[in-house]
């Protein structure tokens, strides 16, 4: 049980350091407050579903 979730949560955490990589770079590109908001609620709502599948299992 503490292996899966600790794998789960390292897993999340890179996904997380690679997605805010990518919006500071695009940020510069686009300069575009609006679609650096989106993006960013994108990616907690897909980080919240990664959560949401990988709790569901252990419990």
């Amino acid at each position: 049980m503490l292996v899966i979730s600790s794998q789960v949560k390292s897993f999340i955490s890179y996904v997380v350091i690679i997605n805010t990589k990518v919006i500071h770079l695009e940020a510069h590109k686009m300069q575009n407050k609006v679609l650096r908001i989106i993006i960013i609620v994108m990616l907690v709502s897909v980080v919240l579903a990664l959560l949401l599948t990988s709790i569901i299992p252990i419990l």
